[in-house]
């Protein structure tokens, strides 16, 4: 049984990942669960849900899973075994952005799960129910089938053709891209022959941001503006799946398909202005909106790892509203918070990670927001946030560039690779037969994609070594690094050149010795039979020290490295023996972990400064739980 989901999982891995992002918020991807064996009901909206065992989730009719939800269908426990359980959520279920659901568990029908909420492994929820972080109530609005049934919004729900075209629009930037490309090549070799091919690689960035350009104000803006219906998106109410959703969610889609390749640099803030966003081109740590149109953003945002602003809001029956994100000058948004549609948040505030910014919250001004649910822990302490933490245009320009040329070298090696290997089937085929030459590929193919995996990840470590050297060195004692400081343009450009090229690789491969072996290449301490997931986000990796039997799950947040202000600061983080840190938990740095046996719940926030001691810690802010009674 082990082995059969060894090769399942290998498999199903990349692939599913894939099908997530390309076909997720239409009828495409909950019919690929179908086929893999899920039981998905009708009228069913999955934003963008990766699952690793497709067959042990039920999902039943009406209900929505919106983005960075963890379907715990599988999980590899700290011995190496491995648990697996069904998943159930029953009809007219909402489960909310970035949410946890751990395996073997039952939703009932017309609950509602928040952002950031956890559904511990073993847990069920009745119906008409309503779970806030790890608080569990009834909902207010007590709702049976038969109302949410006759209450329809929207017009009637579109079918296959409709999916199919909203798909094709979305691969419009994409092909764009291709041909804009393929001419300028064939131009320039015509002009100046073999030259060209030099004068282009060259020139990559300026291309890459006219060819954005063009893209974005000659095909992208029209395209929209015909799907909006000839205006800008304004804030309404409609059904999943009807006609005007599917207009809008599109036209998101185009948007998010149109800044892929230039994500998190000057060039996607600039188009994100030029198709209607209200927003700072120069915060250079601000994520990019869901909808332009519907998000405003004030001076000197900073935005930490993770965070999601959110202009769609789902309910129970299918219903789904477009609302718009409000941020105002100086703020500071930490890892993995959200922020639902329809928030509003003033000027000079801090929210803490793993926060939840509710669409009903009000005079927020110079306060600090933490929790879920939310906590106003205090006022700032000097009433404002007001230094201005924009970076200068220059140290933008050298990360786009560098960032630009990184991903075409990422794309040549995995370009090579195929092509080294379609050569060697035309090779053998010319000696030998067809099933032969498929036979030799087969075989010689995934040790291949191991030479280029290693490949990378030794990449990533010189890129470490040429930029950086050691991170407990990097930085002085007190010493701290401002927004406009070359340190910081260092540490930015090898955090992205080194998590670019190891991320894929070691998802791959997904083996725990490699990932460990890796991470203490790059410098971490590491003990021995201590298990770390592939996609654990660990950036300072010198700083890092894990003991023995430790077992890290993915999409942890281990941050060795804080703003203040828009300085850089860096403090160690220490992991003991035998801590277990469950899925999606962040650990910042100057937090301790003291105690001999250390669970840390999904979705768990451990403050600065924060001591934990033995026992089960869960929540935002982490608290203990009750050993004799269990879960709180």
């Amino acid at each position: 049984m082990y082995a059969l989901w060894y090769v399942f999982d290998r498999l199903w891995m990349v692939t599913g990942m894939i099908s997530a992002t390309t076909f997720g918020g239409t009828w495409w991807l909950p019919t690929i669960y179908s086929v893999l064996g899920a039981k998905i009901g009708k009228k069913t909206f999955l934003e963008d849900a990766f699952v690793h065992l497709p067959f042990m989730l039920t999902v039943k009719d009406h209900t929505v899973v919106e983005t960075g939800v963890k379907l715990e269908t599988i999980r590899i426990l700290r011995n190496g075994d491995v648990q697996v359980g069904r998943i159930v959520l029953e009809s007219n279920v909402v489960v909310g952005a970035a949410s946890y659901i751990g395996s073997d568990t039952r939703v009932g029908s017309r609950s509602i799960l928040k952002p950031l909420s956890r559904l511990p492994s073993g847990n069920k929820i009745g119906k008409n129910s309503i779970l806030e972080g790890h608080r569990l109530g009834k909902r207010f609005d007590d709702l049976d089938e038969a109302s949410l049934e006759t209450n329809i919004l929207g017009k009637s729900v579109i079918g296959f053709i409709c999916h199919l075209v909203a798909f094709l629009i979305v691969l419009v930037p994409s092909l764009f891209s291709l041909v804009f490309n393929t001419c300028i090549l064939l131009g320039l070799v015509h002009g100046f022959g073999m030259k060209g091919i030099a004068i282009l690689v060259g020139c990559i960035p300026l291309t890459t941001a006219i060819a954005s350009i063009v893209l974005a104000m000659v095909i992208i803006y029209p395209l929209r503006f015909i799907l909006l219906g000839g205006k800008r998106a304004s804030p309404m109410q409609t059904k999943v799946y009807s006609i005007d959703f599917h207009r809008y969610w599109t036209a998101i889609k185009l948007y998010s398909a149109t800044i892929a390749n230039s994500e998190n640099t000057i060039l996607s803030r600039y188009i994100c202005k030029l198709l209607g966003a209200n927003i700072d081109i120069h915060a250079p740590f601000a994520l990019e909106p869901q909808e332009p149109h519907l998000t405003s953003t004030g001076r000197n945002l900073f935005c930490a790892n993770g965070v999601k602003f959110r202009n769609i809001a789902f309910s129970p029956g299918g219903y789904v509203g477009f609302d718009k994100v409000d941020i105002g000058d100086n703020c500071m948004i930490f890892d993995r918070s959200v922020v639902e549609a329809g928030a509003r948040i003033d000027n000079n505030v801090m929210v803490g990670s793993v926060t939840v910014i509710p669409r009903d919250i009000d005079n927020t001004q110079g306060t600090t927001l933490m929790g879920n649910p939310l906590m106003r822990l205090r006022l700032m302490a000097d009433g404002n946030m007001d230094d201005d933490i924009s970076s200068s245009m220059m140290n933008e320009i050298w990360f786009f560039v560098i960032s630009t040329y990184w991903l075409v070298v990422l794309s040549f090696l995995v370009i090579t690779a195929y092509l080294m290997t379609a050569y060697f089937f035309w090779i053998v085929h010319l000696y030998s037969s067809l099933s032969f030459a498929f036979g030799a590929v087969a075989l010689i193919f995934p040790f291949l994609i191991t030479l280029v995996c290693g490949l990378l990840l030794f990449i990533s470590f010189g890129v470490k070594a040429i930029c950086i050297g050691n991170f407990n060195t990097f930085l002085g004692k007190g010493e701290v690094a401002d927004m406009n400081s070359g340190k910081l343009l260092r540490w930015e450009i090898a955090n992205f050149l080194i998590s670019s090229s190891c991320h894929i690789p070691l998802l791959v491969i997904n083996e725990f010795w490699v990932t460990r072996a890796f991470w203490k290449l790059m410098g971490a301490k590491i003990g021995i039979n201590t298990m770390i997931d592939p996609n654990v986000l660990m950036l300072e990796a010198d700083m890092l020290d894990i003991g023995d039997e430790c077992r890290v799950e993915e999409m942890v947040t281990l941050l060795c490295h804080k703003f203040n202000r828009g300085n850089l600061e860096m403090e160690p983080i220490s992991i003991p023996n035998n801590t277990i840190i469950r899925s999606h938990a962040v650990i910042l740095p100057g937090s301790k972990i003291s105690g001999k046996r250390v669970k840390i719940m999904p979705l768990t926030h451990v403050l600065p400064g924060e001591n934990l001691t033995d026992g089960v810690w869960h929540g935002s802010p982490a608290e203990c739980i009750d050993k004799k009674h269990g879960i709180v």
